[in-house]
């Protein structure tokens, strides 16, 4: 009776959680089930019972004899037996009417199920209904998981007014980890405008109004959990031989926090050698302090004692750790980095300024080639694809043949990679799904038949270019042979029908074995474009270079190196140079796996500069003796190319307080110092005229000229004048 007392307390009170969480310092349990007992305690939990398809053509009876707690771990075990007209039997309870919330920290801590059509859940949904039936009013969920994906969990919301539409993210552990082989906690973070999710207090996924615009954002209602294990669907597909019975979702508590918990965030699936990586501590209360470590071969370059360090990493991963003291005591926050083998380039599918390596097959959507919309960062290319997508098609796809796909266990076992350039209107967190198929067996009603792989990735950005690797997701039929793939499949938002606009670019394949070195270019010209300035291009012979090194000599001989250039640029225009100089230059490819041999050299005459001209004049004075001063003037004579002229003949007259002409000869940087032979004391002006530039192969263009004078009023000793 006092368990169930606290029970109706918190649920009157959960529209305040978050209002009285803005003056606490440390998280409060508001509501729990730890199922220590010997049964479900019912006060807490009512069960959803029957065998019919839940909307998504499942196999399972559910029925609360499926749902045991023994040793404190409620138990969902789902059982290959028949009843109810279902192969199935599970269960699914929810807490409907007895623990709702509006705002809080909700979470459970699970371990897994696993095999392929197994389906976990621990998800909210509306207690009210307020705007109408599925998905009006919203869905959101904690935790899935496909039980063939045993590294990989999923957090989604649901919703739409006109439709059904949804947004997610996924979580994967790395080194050969899985969810079925201990307990995790799962949760979310809900508070007015915002939902944040989590898994082991890393943040992954964040959701607002903004997020979803212009559609409308159900989530400020009532919501209550849902715990329940499924068998076959539409999503996760069926069981097969492969998947054993009995398989028992496990969880050892359910709570509820008024206020959020310090989080930890950052990237964890790096390239190798990757800079500049920031790890964030989130939701800490006022007055904490920080300290935080980082695995051998990584280097914190900044933040050590503040909330986010930013990390430089090597060739492995591990573990970054943030301690955390403050008045609720002493915490550690601890996120898995995991440091993916080098890859490199191999070629590209498509990529719209390149010949193509695929061919667009259906869509059903619309496709257009366009300039690029912003060259300025991610992607710099020229064009790049625009596909807007059916609204009206919940798996709308673009469909492209190819003869590229040589071996399609390569991109199963990760040997090679697809990445992806993207930019798009739909919110962070849409699914991007690349299928490879064989188009002779795969047909629009025998899925999985066909389907020797798929790959899927989220967004994290919106209307913004972002690079994508897109990891391998499952095999639907391991009967599709790795050879016999020709089609390759994009799904942008699958099961939505979104209408948002997909742009994207350099759809590419990477390889973890080192490429050969790439083939030489050729057609090196060297063409001065003045005194100071020779164009070079060439041609790209290759296909896998990684950019090209341009070297230099003016001896003919003795060459260096000048500039590095990316794999798409082949022109490069050398400049400041000496006129009337003969410059060799050569050129060679490189990549990861080596040097090409060089071009043929190319030889360019620098021209010859022919007139000069003054580019400025100073004046200034210098000590003489008891309080005089000599008047000086300097100037500098350029050549028409704007280089510095050397010996160059200067004249020209004093006026002012100082009086008389004088003459200099400039020096390698093209500069005399002209001084006066008289003296003068007390507050001095002065101002000095060229009269006259002269030089032994240079002729004096005066109507060149900056300045010819400079009028001086009040002068000064100025650094450096002798």
């Amino acid at each position: 009776m006092q368990k169930k007392q606290i029970i109706e307390l918190s649920v009157l009170a959960t529209g305040l959680l978050w209002a009285t969480s803005l003056f606490a310092q440390c998280p409060t349990l508001v509501w729990s089930d730890e199922f220590d007992g010997t049964s479900v305690n019912e006060a807490n939990w009512g069960y959803q019972i029957g065998g019919s398809g839940w909307g998504n053509n499942e196999s399972q009876y559910y029925r609360p004899e499926n749902a045991t707690v023994s040793d404190g771990t409620l138990k969902i075990t789902a059982k290959q037996e028949e009843f109810g007209g279902m192969q199935y039997t599970s269960t699914r309870m929810r807490s409907i009417n007895k623990a709702d919330f509006i705002y809080g920290r909700f979470e459970a801590r699970i371990k897994m199920s696993y095999g392929r059509g197994i389906w976990p859940a621990f998800w909210m949904m509306p207690t009210d209904d307020v705007y109408g039936g599925w998905p009006r009013s919203g869905e959101i969920d904690i935790m899935e998981n496909l039980g063939h994906e045993r590294d990989k969990t999923h957090g989604t919301i649901h919703y739409g007014l006109n439709g059904h539409n949804y947004v997610g993210n996924s979580f994967r552990l790395f080194g050969g980890k899985k969810f079925s082989d201990d307990f995790h906690v799962f949760a979310v973070e809900k508070e007015p405008n915002e939902i944040r999710w989590y898994v082991d207090d890393i943040l992954y996924m964040v959701q607002t109004p903004d997020t979803i615009a212009p559609e409308f954002w159900p989530f400020e209602e009532r919501y209550h959990f849902i715990l329940n294990l499924a068998v076959g669907g539409n999503w996760p597909g069926y069981p097969d031989e492969t998947t054993t019975f009995p398989q028992v979702l496990e969880v050892d508590y359910v709570r509820v926090y008024d206020m959020s918990s310090p989080s930890i965030n950052g990237e964890r699936n790096l390239p190798a050698e990757a800079s500049g990586k920031v790890y964030h501590v989130s939701n800490a209360p006022e007055g904490s302090t920080f300290s935080w470590s980082v695995p051998e071969g990584a280097t914190i370059t900044s933040g050590r004692h503040t909330d986010s360090i930013t990390v430089d990493w090597g060739l492995t991963g591990g573990e970054v750790k943030a301690y955390i003291s403050n008045a609720c005591g002493r915490q550690q926050k601890t996120i898995e980095v995991y440091v993916a083998e080098p890859v490199y380039y191999d070629f590209s599918l498509e990529n719209f300024d390149d010949t193509t390596n695929v061919t667009v097959a259906s869509m059903n959507g619309t496709l257009t080639e366009i300039a690029n919309p912003d060259t300025s960062g991610v992607n710099g290319s020229a064009l790049c694809g625009e596909y807007v997508r059916n609204g009206g098609s919940q798996y709308d796809t673009l469909v492209y043949d190819t003869a590229s796909i040589q071996d399609a266990s390569d991109y199963a076992n990760g040997t090679r990679k697809f990445t992806i350039d993207v930019y798009t209107t739909a919110p962070p967190g849409s699914s991007i799904l690349l299928q490879l198929e064989d188009n002779r067996v795969a047909g629009g009603n025998n899925y999985p038949a066909g389907r020797h792989s798929r790959y899927e990735v989220f967004t994290t950005v919106q209307n913004a270019w972002e690079r994508l690797e897109i990891p391998f997701l499952d095999r639907p039929d391991g009967n599709t042979g790795d050879t016999a793939v020709n089609r390759l499949v994009i799904l942008f938002q699958a099961n939505s029908f979104s209408g948002d606009t997909w742009i994207f670019d350099n759809l590419d394949s990477y390889t973890t074995a080192l490429p050969p070195a790439p083939t030489a270019p050729g057609n090196l010209t060297a063409v001065a474009e003045d005194g100071t300035r020779v164009n070079l291009s060439w041609t790209d012979l290759a296909n896998n270079e990684s950019g090209f090194e341009i070297e230099r000599a003016e001896d003919g001989a003795n060459f260096s190196r000048i500039a590095m250039t990316a794999a798409d640029v082949t022109d490069y225009a050398d400049s400041g140079l000496t006129p009337a100089t003969t410059y060799t230059y050569r050129i060679r490819a490189y990549n990861a796996g080596g040097n090409s041999a060089y071009t043929a050299t190319a030889e360019a005459v620098t021209v010859s500069s022919t007139t000069m001209h003054v580019s400025n004049v100073v004046i200034g004075v210098r000590r003489a003796d008891r309080g005089l001063r000599y008047g000086l003037a300097r100037i500098t004579v350029l050549d028409n190319f704007g280089s510095p002229v050397s010996n160059a003949t200067v004249s020209g007259d004093f006026s002012g307080d100082f009086t008389g002409s004088g003459s200099g000869v400039t020096d390698a940087n093209g500069v005399v110092i002209i001084s006066t032979e008289s003296i003068a004391g007390g507050k001095v002006t002065h101002n000095f005229c060229v009269n006259d530039v002269t030089h032994d192969s240079l002729s004096y263009e005066a109507s060149d000229n900056v300045m010819n004078c400079y009028d001086g009023k009040l002068t000064k000793t100025i650094r450096g004048f002798p």
